[in-house]
């Protein structure tokens, strides 16, 4: 009887300590940018959605027009960032963040999407002040 082959190794050599850090750094950079350029998007997609851009361009519905604009882009998921979108809008016309300033700390996607179901369901004002109340505790340490 003989012994199997060991399996060829599918992903590579392990990479070093050496090699991860800089790597880790590039990818916290890119991931950073990813979510300031959602959250763009989402302003942007709520900007036409509130011009009626799907009318302009000859749709019946703005989550057609999304998904017909936009390759990949769900209505459904049109329907979610663009609620986002409004969630940013708001804070932007408040003073609260600045969507063009990269120095601006803008919500994550967890805290959007909270925002986001408050705004709906209790309106700008409730929002705002819940907003300001964890950006406070942020600014304090206070964890929860």
């Amino acid at each position: 009887m003989t012994t199997p082959e060991p399996a060829p190794e599918l992903l590579g050599p392990r990479l070093t300590k050496g090699e991860a850090r800089p790597l880790e750094t590039q990818a916290k950079r890119h991931y950073r940018a990813a979510g300031r350029n959602l959250a763009k998007f989402a302003a942007d997609l709520r900007r036409l959605q509130d011009g009626e851009a799907h009318l302009t361009r000859g749709f019946s519905s703005f989550g057609a027009y999304a998904e017909h604009t936009f390759d990949g882009l769900s209505a459904a998921n049109a329907k979610k960032i663009s609620i986002q979108g409004a969630v940013l809008l708001v804070l932007e016309r408040h003073d609260r963040i600045t969507l063009d300033d990269p120095a601006s700390l803008l919500p994550g996607a967890t805290g959007l999407r909270a925002l986001a179901t408050v705004l709906t369901q209790h309106g700008e004002d409730t929002m705002l002040a819940i907003y300001d109340t964890a950006r406070e505790e942020q600014r304090n340490g206070i964890r929860r």
